[in-house]
């Protein structure tokens, strides 16, 4: 979502078009009848203060954005993507690929034919990392759905295949997976992690990290399935049932007995109302709208006083 990656631009923007239109509509209510070009001069000069206003309230907020880590962070990355073609700093470590072997290690134990598995986890858990790892090792094909719309049901049915995002068990049929993965990180590693690799930086003030796991978390927890932990990680890993994951079913079935109507409500809308009694679903849920107000209220500030100043 390129969007994401560059809201202090539109911030500032914001702030600079909320300063002059302010400022222009407090004219208009206090002009004077005055007349001629001593008239036109006067509005030449007070438009020339009202663009010099919004500018340095514009700067000033993209200024104080730009001093929050997760902004930093996005920045270099795209300074890394320009230089050098990649926009993080990635590699997998050895810890990793130990723990791919002991994913392959344990469903080859239970039998299990692996031919798709889904991993998730709150942006910077490192799924996409362990993803690529148990791609490498199984040979499977790698599935990034960074850009598919996550709110309408996608098509799994490509073999050896693992696929990753931080809403795939919340949003979709997990029945397609011979295993689902969750990353049962604490939010706050996981922020540290996305400031270390750069890419995505912004998340960290963006989103709301303790929902995105508490919703995560539960829509591993309400599938149908023993849980297995990975040694020394915070990997949780379940295999499907013969009767299936059955995730839908059982939030369904777990919201009505809390009293909730759940015609036409989608599994992540059933998350939503179980953990805070009320539906919610998308990106936008999660996103904390208030996340850049003190910058932005210090860019009106500056490009107020600016004017008056003047």
């Amino acid at each position: 979502m390129f969007w994401l990656h560059i809201p202090f631009l539109a911030a500032g923007w914001l702030t600079r078009k909320v300063v002059e239109t302010v400022i222009k509509r407090s004219l208009k209510k206090t002009k004077g009848k005055g007349r001629g070009k001593g008239r036109d001069k006067k509005k030449t000069d007070v438009a020339e203060r009202v663009k010099d206003a919004a500018v340095v309230a514009g700067k000033t907020t993209a200024d104080a954005l730009a001093k929050r880590p997760g902004v930093q962070a996005s920045l270099d990355s795209l300074k890394m993507r320009v230089t050098t073609g990649r926009g993080e700093k990635h590699e997998i470590i050895d810890e990793v690929y130990k723990n791919a072997d002991d994913i392959i290690a344990l469903l080859n134990s239970k039998g299990v034919h692996t031919k798709k598995l889904a991993v998730d986890g709150v942006p910077g858990s490192g799924k996409s990392t362990l993803a690529r790892a148990l791609a490498e090792k199984l040979n499977f094909t790698l599935e990034t759905l960074d850009y598919i719309d996550l709110n309408k049901p996608q098509d799994f049915s490509k073999e050896k295949a693992i696929y990753e995002h931080h809403r795939l068990l919340r949003t979709q049929d997990i029945d397609d997976f011979d295993a689902i993965i969750y990353i049962d990180e604490p939010p706050e590693l996981s922020q540290k992690k996305c400031l270390h690799r750069k890419r995505g930086g912004i998340d960290i003030d963006i989103f709301d990290y303790e929902k995105l796991k508490k919703i995560g978390e539960e829509a591993f927890n309400i599938a149908t399935g023993k849980i297995y932990k990975i040694k020394n990680s915070y990997i949780k890993l379940k295999i499907k049932p013969k009767a299936g994951f059955r995730a839908y079913e059982n939030i369904r079935d777990k919201v009505k007995k809390k009293g909730f109507e759940t015609e036409g409500l989608c599994k992540e809308e059933l998350l939503f109302a179980s953990a805070y009694g009320k539906a919610a679903k998308g990106l936008m849920a999660y996103v904390r709208l208030d996340a850049y107000n003190e910058e932005i209220l210090e860019g009106l500030s500056a490009g107020v006083l600016r004017f008056l100043m003047a």
